[in-house]
C-alpha cells in the first residue's frame, strides 16, 4: 500500500485518502498516479456579486488517463446496487469508495462524529461471506470487509478505477506545456480573489448560512468557500508530489531542492489566507484590509516566481538532451 508524501505532518485529517487509493492502485500495476496533479494549480474565480466562487480545472481525469494509464469514472446511481457494484470488481478494476465517516467502522468518526466522508478501495466480492473486501491505504489496513447493510448505510459515491494503456509517455513534456507562464493569468486571479473576498460577497455568504441556520463553526467549516480554500492549500502539496516525482525520474535536482519547498510554503500561505477569511466570518467584519490584500498579492507573486523558475529549469533540461 502507498501513502503519498505528506510534506506537512501537522495536517491530520484524512485529506489524502483518495490520493492514497489511487497511488496504491497505480503501484500494484506500475502506473503513474502523479499524472493526477498535472492540472492542480489551474483555477479561476467565477460568478457575480454575492455569489463568486473558485472553480478548479477538470482536466485531471484526462491527464491521469493519458499520462498515467489510469481511468476514473463515476458510478451512476443506476449501478449503485450490490449487483451493479460487483460488475466493477475483479481483474484490472476496483472501486474507490467514498463513505460516511460515521458509518465506517475503522474511521475516527465512527458512530460519534456525523461529519465528513472517508475513502478506501473495494476490490472483490466474497461469495462465501457475502461481503465486499478491499483495503484502506490511509489507515494501513491490508484487509477490510463491508457487509451489504453497512454498505447501504454508509455509501456516498463510488468511482470505478481501472488501468489502461498510457497513451503519451512524455509526462515531462505535458508538465512543461501546462506550466503557467501568462502574467495575465495571475492578474486576473488577483482581481478575482479581491472580488471573492469583498465585503459584499463575504456578507452574502454569511447571510446565506444564517438563512439555513448554519452560521456556526460547523457551517462555516463546511461552506463552499472554506472547502475551496482548503483545496488551494492541498493543491500546493499535491503539486509538490508531482514535482518530486519529476525531479527523481528526470534527475532534475534543482526542482526538488529549490522549488518543492516553495510549494510547501505556499500551502502554508494559502492556509493563512483561509484563516483570515474564517476570522472575518467570526468577527462579522468584512471590510477590505490592506494587509490582507497585500498577503494575496504576495502569495500570487510567489506562485508566479515559482512557475517561472520551473520554466527555466525545464528549458535548460530540454537544451541538454
Amino acid at each position: 500500500m502507498v501513502n503519498v508524501p505528506r510534506f506537512r505532518e501537522e495536517i491530520r485529517l484524512p485529506i489524502f485518502c483518495v490520493d492514497d487509493c489511487i497511488a496504491t492502485f497505480a503501484k500494484e500495476r506500475n502506473l503513474i498516479y502523479q499524472a493526477l496533479y498535472l492540472d492542480e494549480l489551474r483555477m479561476n474565480i467565477a460568478g457575480s456579486e454575492g455569489s463568486y466562487k473558485i472553480n478548479f480545472s477538470d482536466d485531471f481525469l484526462d491527464s491521469l488517463r493519458l499520462y498515467g494509464g489510469i481511468r476514473l469514472e463515476k458510478i451512476s446511481e443506476e449501478d449503485c446496487t450490490v449487483d451493479g457494484l460487483k460488475d466493477f470488481l475483479g481483474g484490472n478494476s476496483s472501486i474507490i469508495m467514498e463513505f460516511k465517516g460515521t458509518e465506517c467502522p475503522w474511521d475516527w468518526r465512527y458512530q460519534s462524529v456525523d461529519w465528513g466522508n472517508h475513502t478506501f478501495l473495494i476490490e472483490n466480492w466474497d461469495d462465501r461471506k457475502n461481503v465486499f473486501t478491499g483495503k484502506d491505504p490511509f489507515y494501513h489496513k491490508e484487509h477490510i470487509e463491508l457487509k451489504i447493510s453497512q454498505l447501504m448505510k454508509g455509501y456516498v459515491e463510488g468511482k470505478a478505477i481501472s488501468g489502461c494503456p498510457i497513451e503519451d509517455h512524455d509526462i515531462l513534456g505535458a508538465f512543461r506545456s501546462k506550466l503557467i507562464d501568462e502574467k495575465e493569468y495571475y492578474s486576473q486571479l488577483e482581481h478575482g480573489l479581491f472580488l471573492l473576498f469583498s465585503a459584499g460577497n463575504l456578507s452574502s455568504v454569511a447571510s446565506a448560512l444564517k438563512e439555513k441556520d448554519q452560521f456556526n463553526d460547523f457551517g462555516i467549516e463546511n461552506c463552499e468557500m472554506n472547502v475551496s480554500l482548503l483545496n488551494c492549500v492541498y493543491s500546493r502539496l499535491r503539486y509538490a508530489i508531482l514535482l518530486t516525482f519529476l525531479a527523481e525520474k528526470y534527475h532534475l535536482s534543482p526542482i526538488k531542492e529549490s522549488v518543492v519547498p516553495v510549494y510547501i510554503e505556499l500551502s502554508r500561505l494559502w492556509e493563512k489566507i483561509r484563516n483570515k477569511v474564517i476570522k472575518k466570518f467570526v468577527s462579522g467584519s468584512y471590510t477590505a484590509e490592506e494587509r490582507f490584500e497585500q498577503l494575496i498579492r504576495d502569495v500570487l507573486q510567489k506562485e508566479r516566481e515559482a512557475q517561472m523558475q520551473l520554466i527555466k529549469i525545464s528549458e535548460k533540461y530540454g537544451t541538454e538532451q
